[in-house]
């Protein structure tokens, strides 16, 4: 991690993520991946207990506001 960067981990706080697809390509423009992607976000909630405040599938990324 770059030396500028500071990590904050504190219970009850809400982490802003994004992820990219391979090269930016747009995998999650078809419904049927954006219904994978759904599907296989809820079940990883599920197994580690966490929230989502919220998110936006993007053809090429997604941003996540995550709870810890």
């Amino acid at each position: 991690m770059p030396s500028r960067l500071h990590r904050h981990q504190d219970l009850g706080h809400h982490h802003f993520i994004t992820f990219s697809c391979d090269d930016r390509n747009p995998y999650l423009q078809s419904i049927e991946a954006k219904s994978v992607f759904q599907d296989v976000l809820e079940s990883t909630r599920k197994l580690y207990e966490f929230q989502i405040a919220g998110y936006v599938i993007m053809p090429e990324h997604v941003p996540l506001l995550v709870s810890e």
